[in-house]
Formats: C-alpha cells, sequence, structure tokens
C-alpha cells in the first residue's frame, strides 16, 4: 500500500509539471518532449503518437559496457570473446549496461567469468535492472563503501548533491575511520560510486561557468533506500527561514561533528561554539561579522568554511587539524600574527593571505612556513619569507608595493606545478615572471598597474586563460623569438610554438598597447575594451586565426572597421558585439560571399559614424544571398547609431526564419521600408523579443507584448503610431504573427492618442492588456 501510494504522489507531482506546459501551442519552432518510464505519465501529453523506445541492440549495451569498464584503454581481444553473452544479459537496457560496466571494471578475464557465469546467470525476468543494481552493490569492496552509498538515500529523489560536503557528512558519521586521512578516502569513495554508476554527475550552466553536481537514478534511489531500511522514518522538511542566531544551548552538543550554517543569517556565533571538542566542520554564512575567541579549543576542526576578509579570532595556530582554511588576515594584535599559519601542517588546497604590509620582515615571514604546506624594500623580503610549497596550483599575488619580485617568484624555477597565477594591483612592479616553461599553467590574470619589461611571454604549453587588465605602462607585447646559441651572436626571427591551447584572452583597458602577437592557433574568445590603438585587435585577429567564436569589442577608439578577413576566415564566429567605438564605420571594408554564414548574435551600439549593415550585392545569385545574408542569426541589437540610414531588406529578410531578438532603437536616421518591415515579422516564427522605438517612421508610441508561446518566450515591445496607416499595418502585423499566443499586451499612448487601434478586436485569444498614457481616452469602445 505505502509503494503504491507513493507511486501516486510521483505520478501526481509530474502530472502538474506537464500541466504547466499545457499553454504552449502548436506554433512553429515550439516543441515539448515527456520521457518517463510509466505509461499514465506519457499519455498525459497525448498530441503525437506514443514513442515506445526499443531494446538497445546488443552492440549498442557492448559499447556502453566497453565505455565504462575500459575508459582509456583498447579492449583486450580476449574479453571479446565474452562481450555477446554478457550484452545479453542487459536485456536492451542502457541503464543495466552502464551498472554491468561499472562491475566489471578493473577486473581481470577469470573475474569477468565469474561474474557471468555465477551472477549474471539469472536475468530474465521484469526485475533484471534491480537484481543487476544490487549486484553492484554487493560487489562494492568496502562495508565502510556500502554504508557511504546507503546514507545518500535520506536525500530526497533528484536532490542535487555536492561531493566536498558530502564527504564532509560521511566523515561526522564515522563511515571513513579515524585517521588523518579521511578526506583522501572519502573522496575514493565517492569515485568508486561514480565509476559504478551509483551516483550521476550532472552539469548546470550558470553564466560563464560550469556548476557540477551530482544525483542518483531514481531506481538506484529505491536500492539505497532498501538497503537502509528506513525509508519510513525518514521526513524531510524544507524552506526559507531568516535564521539569525543559534541556541544557546548549542555547547551541550558535544558530539557534534558538522555544524552547517551556510543558508542562515547569522552574524555572530555564541562563545559555546567552542565547547564542541569534536566538530570537523564548520560552514558559515555569507553574512557572519565574528567569530568567537573560542574557536582556539575546537582541536579536531578539520575544515574552516568562512565569508572572505572576515577577522580570525586569536591562536588559530593551535587547530593543528585543520586541512581547510581559505583566508587569513594578518593582524598586529597578540595571537594574530602570521606565525599562526607555522604549526598548520595540514593545510591543502587555497589560501589567501591579506594585510602582508603587517609583516614586518623576512623572518617574522618564514615562520608562516608556506614552503611546508602542500595546496618598500622591506616589501620584498616579506614576499622572499613566503616561498610556497612546490606543489602549489594556483598563485595570486595582490597589492605587491615592491619593485622586485623575489628569486623563487620571478623565475617560477621551483613552482612547476602551477596551473593559475594572478599579479593583481602590483603598481611599482617592474619585472614579470619567467613563465613560458610552466607546463601546466592555464590561467594568466595580470591586473591592475603592473609594469611590463623584458621578452619574458613564451611557449605556454598549457594556458588556456589570459587576462590583461588596467596595465597602464604595456606598450608592447611582442613576439616570441628564439635567443641566439653561444656560437651564433645574431638574434633569429623565428617564431617559437605559442599558446598552442589558449582559447580565451581579456585585454581591459591597456591603454599604450600599440601591438601583440599574432599567432593564436586556438582562440576561441577574445575580448578587447577601452584602448586607443586597434593595432592589436588587427594583430591577434591575424589571417591566421581560424578558430574564433565570439569577438566583443568594447570603446577602441582607433577602430574605424574589422580586418578584411576575420568574418572570412573565421567560420565559426557565432558572436560579435561591438559598442562604443566613436569611429567605427563599417564591420569590413568588403562584405563578401561566405562572410560570417554561422553568425548568431549581432550587437552594434553607441557607435555614432556607424553607416553600413553588411549586405550582398545585386549580382549575387540566391545560394549565394543565403550566405551573405546571416542566415544563422538568432539575435540582432543596434542601439544608438545616429549615422546609419539603411537597414538592408536582403540581411533582414534571409535571417527572418531564425530570428528570436530583434532590437532596433535610437536610430534618429534610419529610414524603414514599412513594407519590408511588415513581410518580414510575419515570417519571424522564432521571434521572442522585439524592440523598435525612436526611428523617424516610428516614434510615436509603445507597444509591449508578452506570450506564453515558446516562440514568444520574453517580452515583445515596439513602437508604432495608430494616426497613418503604413504605421497602422506595421501593429497589425505584430498581432497577425502572435495573435494565437498572445496572452498579455502592454500598450503605451501618446499625447495625440484619441482612441485605441481596432486591430484589437480581432484577437481571439484570452488575454490580459494593460493601458498606459491614454489620457484623452474618456471610455472604452463597445467591441
Amino acid at each position: 500500500m505505502k509503494k503504491r501510494k507513493r507511486r501516486r504522489e510521483r505520478e501526481s507531482t509530474i502530472e502538474k509539471k506537464v500541466r504547466k506546459r499545457e499553454k504552449i501551442s502548436s506554433a512553429k519552432g515550439n516543441g515539448i518532449v515527456v520521457t518517463t518510464r510509466n505509461q499514465s505519465i506519457a499519455s498525459l501529453v497525448t498530441t503525437l503518437p506514443i514513442h515506445k523506445l526499443k531494446e538497445l541492440s546488443e552492440e549498442q549495451c557492448w559499447s556502453i559496457i566497453e565505455a565504462k569498464a575500459f575508459p582509456k584503454d583498447n579492449v583486450p581481444s580476449e574479453f571479446e570473446l565474452i562481450w555477446v553473452s554478457i550484452a545479453k544479459k542487459c536485456q536492451g537496457l542502457p541503464l543495466a549496461a552502464r551498472m554491468v560496466g561499472g562491475l566489471l571494471l578493473g577486473k581481470s578475464l577469470d573475474e569477468w567469468l565469474h561474474i557471468e557465469e555465477n551472477w549474471l546467470l539469472d536475468l530474465r525476468d521484469e526485475n533484471s535492472v534491480s537484481k543487476i543494481l544490487k549486484l553492484s552493490f554487493d560487489h562494492l569492496w568496502s562495508p565502510a563503501l556500502k554504508k557511504c552509498f546507503a546514507y545518500c538515500s535520506i536525500y530526497p529523489k533528484g536532490y542535487d548533491l555536492l561531493r566536498e560536503r558530502l564527504v564532509e557528512l560521511w566523515m561526522a558519521e564515522g563511515f571513513l575511520g579515524g585517521n588523518d586521512d579521511m578526506e583522501i578516502v572519502g573522496n575514493m569513495f565517492f569515485h568508486n560510486l561514480l565509476e559504478n554508476s551509483l551516483l550521476l554527475q550532472v552539469v548546470e550552466r550558470n553564466g560563464d561557468d560550469n556548476m557540477i553536481y551530482y544525483n542518483m537514478h531514481d531506481l538506484v534511489h529505491d536500492l539505497a533506500s532498501s538497503i537502509l531500511n528506513s525509508s519510513d522514518q525518514v521526513r524531510y522538511i524544507g524552506g526559507h527561514f531568516t535564521f539569525d542566531e543559534l541556541p544557546s544551548s548549542i555547547g551541550e552538543l558535544i558530539h557534534f561533528r558538522c555544524l552547517d550554517n551556510f543558508h542562515t543569517f547569522i552574524k555572530c556565533l555564541l562563545e559555546s561554539i567552542g565547547d564542541l571538542y569534536h566538530l570537523q566542520t564548520l560552514r558559515a554564512c555569507a553574512d557572519l561579522e565574528k567569530l568567537p575567541n573560542t574557536m582556539k579549543h575546537l582541536m579536531n576542526l578539520r575544515h574552516l568554511h568562512l565569508p572572505s576578509r572576515i577577522e580570525l579570532p586569536p591562536e588559530m595556530g593551535r587547530l593543528i587539524s585543520l586541512r581547510t582554511l581559505l583566508y587569513f588576515g594578518v593582524s598586529d594584535k597578540k595571537g594574530c600574527g602570521i606565525g599562526e599559519l607555522g604549526s598548520l601542517k595540514n593545510l591543502k588546497g587555497e589560501l589567501e593571505i591579506y594585510n602582508l604590509e603587517k609583516v614586518h620582515d623576512k623572518e617574522e615571514a618564514k615562520r608562516a612556513d608556506l614552503l611546508e604546506k602542500h595546496g618598500q624594500n622591506g616589501n620584498e623580503s616579506v614576499l622572499e619569507g613566503l616561498q610556497p610549497h612546490p606543489n602549489l596550483k594556483s598563485l595570486n599575488i595582490c597589492g605587491f608595493p615592491g619593485r622586485n619580485l623575489p628569486p623563487w617568484c620571478s623565475m617560477m624555477s621551483e613552482l612547476n606545478n602551477l596551473m593559475e597565477i594572478g599579479l593583481r594591483n602590483c603598481k611599482e612592479c617592474e619585472q614579470i615572471p619567467m613563465l613560458g616553461h610552466l607546463r601546466h599553467l592555464k590561467n594568466l590574470y595580470l591586473h591592475d598597474k603592473c609594469s611590463r619589461s623584458g621578452n619574458t611571454i613564451t611557449i605556454f604549453p598549457a594556458l588556456e586563460r589570459l587576462e590583461l587588465v588596467c596595465m597602464w605602462k604595456l606598450t608592447e607585447w611582442l613576439e616570441a623569438e628564439l635567443m641566439p646559441n653561444a656560437t651564433d651572436n645574431r638574434r633569429l626571427s623565428q617564431l617559437v610554438v605559442v599558446f598552442p591551447r589558449l582559447e580565451y584572452v581579456k585585454i581591459i583597458m591597456c591603454m599604450q598597447l600599440e601591438s601583440a602577437p599574432s599567432h593564436f592557433p586556438c582562440l576561441k574568445e577574445l575580448e578587447i575594451s577601452q584602448a586607443h590603438s586597434e593595432l592589436p585587435l588587427a594583430s591577434i585577429c591575424g589571417i591566421k586565426l581560424i578558430s574564433l567564436t565570439k569577438l566583443r569589442i568594447n570603446s577602441i577608439d582607433g577602430l574605424v572597421c574589422l580586418p578584411d578577413w576575420l568574418l572570412h576566415k573565421n567560420q565559426n564566429l557565432s558572436e560579435l558585439k561591438i559598442i562604443y567605438c566613436p569611429n567605427l564605420t563599417h564591420l569590413v571594408p568588403c562584405f563578401q560571399s561566405g562572410y560570417a554564414s554561422l553568425l548568431k548574435k549581432l550587437e552594434i551600439c553607441y557607435c555614432p559614424n556607424f553607416r553600413e549593415l553588411p549586405y550582398p550585392h545585386e549580382s549575387h545569385g540566391e545560394q549565394e544571398l543565403l550566405l551573405l545574408g546571416l542566415s544563422c542569426l538568432r539575435e540582432l541589437s543596434i542601439r544608438k547609431c545616429p549615422g546609419l540610414t539603411e537597414l538592408p531588406s536582403e540581411m533582414i529578410e534571409s535571417c527572418a526564419e531564425s530570428l528570436e531578438k530583434l532590437e532596433l532603437l535610437e536610430l534618429s536616421n534610419l529610414r524603414m521600408d514599412v513594407g519590408m518591415v511588415t513581410g518580414c515579422l510575419q515570417k519571424m516564427h522564432r521571434l521572442s523579443e522585439l524592440r523598435i522605438a525612436d526611428i523617424p517612421t516610428t516614434n510615436s508610441s509603445k507597444i509591449g507584448l508578452s506570450s506564453s508561446d515558446c516562440s514568444l518566450r520574453g517580452t515583445l515591445s515596439t513602437s508604432t503610431s495608430y494616426g497613418e496607416s503604413s504605421h497602422s499595418s506595421v501593429f497589425d502585423a505584430i498581432l497577425k504573427g502572435s495573435a494565437k499566443s498572445l496572452c498579455t499586451l502592454y500598450l503605451y499612448g501618446t499625447k495625440q492618442s484619441r482612441d485605441l487601434p481596432e486591430q484589437l478586436q480581432h484577437l481571439t485569444a484570452p488575454l490580459e492588456i494593460y493601458l498606459h498614457d491614454f489620457e484623452e481616452i474618456e471610455e472604452l469602445p463597445d467591441w
């Protein structure tokens, strides 16, 4: 009974999600796909016949098993002799194949045969997947690992797990033993569960970054719940609480091991926190302002997650078990000096040390003993005393006031494992470290008024991201060259192999920069902002560049147009954005066949002299018009370009069916062909955002439209006047294209508006209408 009840509850939840999407129409470009194992859920969506997926073939099952069992190597020939038998046991189910592949990972041929003969023998009934799942669990090599797996079932189905926090909770439960390597064991357990597909990785986009979560397949969750045998006792509570203080009795929980305040508003922790002798993890919220002085008593604390730049209490050096400490601020207070770090031998991962100006000399800096941790003239000696461990992966130096970096930093000879380097606000520094030999370096950030001298940028075999920001004194960024050998006094001009993996370059506020290298074989994204000269852009976007996908240009005074070859060579360019370039007149000198045929986003804003959009010549045939007309364009935005007088009809027509966003604002000299506009609007089936305002032919009022239809996902807005028939036809075209799906209409009048547009009475779909600024209308029409 309980199982049937839970099944009904899940079906009800899924049904509600499907019902929410019922308003989606069948307009061109819209669609909804529902995947489910439940026939009753599939029957809720009956617009099209239900497509029942067939079982995978034995070959397809084997390809999944092979990818899991041999992720890096080819399958040895002796294993291929039994693959048919094993693949057949999966009965065409991808989950079963994935589980079997994880089960066989790292095992010998004899072990394969033993599993195939003894464990995969009886998999012919409808519960075969459950049996394979149970088999995967039974073959987990450690009882502690099995406990960690079962523990995951206390989270609801579909819950997004974070690796670090889950390992900390396993540790708090005592599943990882009591030795010094609990984190290593926990991460190994986590990896084992991933290998066996008992946990799945989920990547979510968050701006330019990826957030990685993990969750359980529903059937795997059922298995974990059955093993824990506590699904009837587990209760879940969730909500948003304005929780701003801990109870005074918190200190009585002497066996507490994990305290997570991340989603609270607690500003001050109680002194009784120091009584939690067994506490291993403390995670504070972003609002925390003060820590108690009793923190020094938490001798078993291993992970301390705090907001940045919070003042630490005295004697933090007593927390000798500490592994995670993200920030340490040096202070003049007793027990708050940099020497407190000296006894924290187990620190790993990231550590930001600030207020280094309060370190008085090299000897005091040495007491921090960073060399032993894994993971004015006096200022130079202070930095020299902070030499880190050779396994350091990320180095960021901020606000260094000295002229010369210490030897360990300038040569980087002992830091071959560095993957990221940042020099920020080093105003007086006259030298950039020798970096080209760092074979693992991926990210390089040079920010805030660093000087630059010497030819130090060389080969960078692993560098993927480079940022040069606010380098006021930087005038030249030279090509790397081979240096002469001992028998040759001449300087060789042959270029070395540079930046073989560099994909992202950002150059911001390097006002004096006049040159840049031209060899970027893998460059995909380039952003250049606030520069006088266009030469660095022309050099980086040289004739050899063919991999560019995104180009963003902001405030380059000397830019008149892009290099002639840029659009032609970079066929994968999908985004082009140019703003605040006062001398820009056109995109390229000559727009030829094949240019930017895959461009999806084009934005040109605040360029007063821009006067010409790309358009094909009349002599081109129909096929060339398709290539020239930006046929893949999804977003076109042109704002505040008073020099633009013409909108090429060929370009707009060719991208009408792909366009999702059209924005034409404050183009004071643009003359629009109303017939062309109305014709194109009727073809824009995918349009989700439309804004046309302050253009001479349509400048007296605004209309805002929004729709629940997939093809009209955002807010539609345009400008038109109702007094002239030509302008009325623009409005009519907009309404005609969205009449079936329109659910909300925002209508803005003018001082001259004496009635509402008659086209409104022809809208048949239920909708809400909001009227603004129709001061002359005394009553609504009786339609």
